[in-house]
């Protein structure tokens, strides 16, 4: 071990989980994907409500349009009510877990090292390091990983409704899509130099 740092892979996170981890872990995957396609739902049942306005339409048969769309929001408010529980309760105790036991071996190889590596490093920051970088890969596993799965899901789901409702609309949208990606990389990649360089000030 030549250095104290603890940035590892994906891959390598989910290395120290164990079976039930894992299971836990997919299935807080599975439910983010799950709110993420349903949520897009809610688009057209509001247009269904406000094509339902329309000149000539009769107040009664609005009436009943408005009382099946309400029945059928407030049935995927509570799947997604679920889901979202479901989702974050899994996700939690498993990185939780996972976290406990990446911190515990990475302690571990601290005290089989030598004394001459403590010369090398900065041993006064090891505590506070160990604390922060398994808290950060906790929440990369638990909820980071959820919130992509999450969006790429709503995503996906949204383009598709959009594609099936208007595609010449959803069309012209997508045409500018490329540079909202281009913006949010360049700020994702700002955020992330800005938050590398306080760690390493402040270790």
């Amino acid at each position: 071990m030549a250095s104290a740092s603890m940035q590892v892979s994906f891959g390598k996170l989910i290395s120290f989980a164990n079976r039930r981890e894992k299971c836990m872990l997919w299935t807080g995957w599975l439910f983010a994907c799950i709110s993420g396609i349903i949520l897009p739902a809610f688009l057209q049942i509001i247009g269904d409500v406000f094509d339902s306005f329309s000149p000539g339409t009769p107040p009664e048969e609005t009436r009943d349009i408005i009382r099946r769309q309400f029945g059928i929001m407030m049935g995927l408010c509570a799947v997604i009510m679920i889901t979202a529980t479901l989702q974050s309760s899994c996700l939690a105790a498993a990185s939780s877990k996972i976290a406990a036991r990446i911190k515990t071996r990475y302690l571990e190889a601290i005290l089989r090292q030598e004394s001459a590596w403590f010369d090398l490093i900065n041993y006064t920051e090891l505590s506070s390091r160990l604390a922060r970088e398994s808290q950060s890969m906790q929440r990369a596993i638990g909820e980071k990983f959820g919130q992509i799965i999450f969006s790429l899901s709503m995503g996906a789901s949204g383009v598709t409704l959009g594609f099936t409702k208007g595609w010449s609309l959803a069309l012209a949208i997508m045409a500018i899509g490329p540079f909202f990606m281009i913006g949010g990389a360049v700020f994702g990649n700002a955020i992330r130099k800005r938050v590398m360089t306080s760690m390493r000030a402040y270790g």
